[in-house]
């Protein structure tokens, strides 16, 4: 069983032609990337709240 980010991320030569992708998918690992490289930071951050801590109180 893989482990770490080769649980993530494969190659197969008969899949897209060796470039990495999602395991179990066809979605290359470069387009979130390009994704989120692309976005403003902002965008990226829109609608994120503060976390609720527990204090187990």
């Amino acid at each position: 069983m893989a482990t770490g980010i080769a649980s993530v991320i494969m190659k197969d030569p008969e899949i897209l032609g060796g470039e990495p992708v999602f395991r179990g998918t066809r979605v290359p690992f470069k387009v979130p990337a390009q994704m989120v490289d692309a976005t403003p930071a902002c965008s990226l951050l829109a609608g994120v709240s503060k976390p609720k801590v527990f204090l187990g109180r």
